[in-house]
């Protein structure tokens, strides 16, 4: 008997234990399969027509920037421009290439302040480039806005961002911190 389970044992070792699943000799491709946005998170059913239009949008010529940004400027704004060190006031709307809304002031029906330091690298470069009361068009490469990771789920990743921005106020942070400041006092 201990010979018989001796014998089954070697076996078993020999033959029984050979591994399982493929053979990675084979030249077997797997596919990567990128993610896409359910319907779900696309906003584009509250996007209604007084806000701006993607396709009108989308219909102009776009400027190619050194970094990699596209984008058109609708109007310039004042003189002076937001640097990182400012606070933002902008009504925005942000698309993917498939025309799925992710994200939008527009919608909230709210302003939105950003520090402009804190937000994507195409954002800083396109905001850059007007003033207060500007409006511009920004596409924005993966590597200058989620990058590989994206920001999921309303964006995946590797996506070429779009976004339409108003830009309603630019301040630096003394300058706003002043403001609420005074405001809070005028109100008590």
């Amino acid at each position: 008997m201990k010979r018989n389970f001796l014998i089954l044992i070697v076996l078993i070792l020999a033959f029984g234990c050979r591994g399982g699943g493929a053979n990675p000799s084979n030249n077997v491709s797997i596919p990567i399969i990128e993610p896409t946005p359910s319907d779900m998170y696309c906003q584009n059913q509250y996007y209604v027509e007084s806000y701006p239009q993607l396709e009108t949008l989308n219909s102009n010529p776009l400027t190619l920037d050194d970094t990699g940004i596209e984008y058109f400027v609708f109007e310039e704004g004042s003189e002076e421009k937001p640097d990182l060190d400012y606070l933002v006031t902008a009504r925005y709307t942000g698309w993917l290439e498939n025309g799925c809304v992710f994200d939008s002031s527009y919608t909230r029906n709210a302003e939105s302040v950003f520090p402009l330091g804190r937000v994507i690298q195409g954002w800083q470069i396109g905001l850059g480039k007007v003033g207060k009361g500007g409006k511009i068009l920004i596409k924005i490469p993966p590597e200058l806005g989620y990058g590989i990771q994206g920001a999921p789920p309303r964006i995946p990743g590797n996506s070429t961002l779009f976004f339409y921005v108003e830009l309603s106020d630019i301040q630096t942070l003394e300058s706003y911190i002043e403001a609420q400041e005074k405001e809070e006092s005028t109100s008590k």
